[in-house]
């Protein structure tokens, strides 16, 4: 078992999300260092091509409570996630990257840690656990438990360590678009993570006028509440409520 407890030394040090670009973007080893964060691909990188599973453990900025981004690409990824616990599991990321109006380089850009385990030379299985906002008060007993829930499927723990979670109470959304701030504007309300939202709902308002509706029943993911939120960045996410997915 190898645990990375902090991945990007200087933003965790300086209390911000990242100094140059986000790490968990764009993630696989560059031959040129651009930006800090290029530093610690190649580093990450060979720690994560030794690994058959990954738990990748985040907080976020947006309020609300834990969830996992459930990965896809073989049934044994889906039973692992499932097997950590959680109640909210959303998936899709890489489809709502690459489709709509996205550019080429923003579709590469959304490529992070659970992407590389999947598509190196030796595929592992990776889930990504959001464990809340970044000061929730349970943050901490939230990551220790899937971390034990983890350790537990891949047979590390012997027993059954913790209760287990009845499927029944575990609920799945499928991410459609990823929104991006094309220019100065606001959300109209501070949305929480997973925030219903009707067909034509406004969600967001663009200081010329220009709105942003729901393009349909559905959720919203992720959303970026700061007013200094930066221009041409991911502003929030939109997904449906689904069934779990099959590999």
């Amino acid at each position: 078992v190898t645990f990375v407890p902090v991945c990007n030394p200087q933003a965790a040090a300086r209390h911000q999300r990242f100094i140059d670009r986000n790490l968990n973007r764009h993630f696989y080893p560059k031959d040129q260092h651009i930006h800090y964060e290029d530093t610690l691909d190649a580093v990450l990188c060979n720690v994560l091509d030794d690994a058959d599973i990954l738990l990748d453990l985040h907080s976020y900025q947006s309020l609300g409570g834990p969830f996992a981004f459930l990965g896809t690409s073989s049934a044994r990824e889906i039973a692992y996630g499932r097997a950590l616990g959680l109640s909210n599991y959303i998936y899709g990321w890489a489809d709502a990257f690459g489709d709509h109006d996205a550019t080429e380089e923003q579709r590469k850009a959304s490529l992070g840690t659970t992407d590389y385990v999947r598509n190196k030379a030796n595929p592992g299985i990776a889930i990504t656990v959001e464990c809340g906002h970044h000061y929730n008060a349970d943050n901490v007993a939230i990551g220790c438990t899937v971390i034990t829930r983890a350790m537990h499927f891949a047979g590390l723990i012997d027993g059954d360590v913790l209760p287990s979670v009845p499927t029944g109470d575990q609920h799945a959304i499928q991410m459609q678009r990823v929104f991006y701030k094309q220019k100065s504007g606001a959300l109209v309300k501070p949305w929480h993570h997973c925030d219903q939202v009707a067909a034509g709902e406004l969600i967001a308002r663009y200081d010329d006028g220009e709105g942003i509706a729901a393009p349909q029943d559905g959720v919203i993911v992720l959303p970026k509440t700061q007013t200094d939120h930066a221009i041409g960045a991911e502003w929030f996410y939109f997904g449906v409520e689904t069934d779990f997915p099959e590999s």
